[in-house]
């Protein structure tokens, strides 16, 4: 695909691996959860029928995310 030949050229010029599919998908995954976005929303954006599998797989982010937004109103709360 000339698409595909084109970004790993890209790619390997800026010195970077191509990424794959599952990679993008990841990745594209972690930064929604990051930026707050419901996990059913992330499910349906993944193809999944519920949010079982984005919680078994980003959990994690999840957690960091919640203290990320809970943090700034109580540092003004404490200040």
């Amino acid at each position: 695909m000339v698409g595909m030949a084109i970004d790993i050229h890209a790619y390997t010029t800026a010195g970077l691996e191509p990424l794959t599919f599952h990679e993008l998908r990841h990745t594209y995954a972690s930064a929604l959860i990051n930026r707050g976005v419901p996990l059913v929303f992330v499910a349906q954006q993944l193809g999944h029928a519920d949010t079982r599998m984005v919680e078994e797989h980003y959990g994690h982010l999840c957690e960091t995310a919640k203290r990320d937004a809970i943090m700034p109103p109580l540092v003004r709360v404490w200040t």
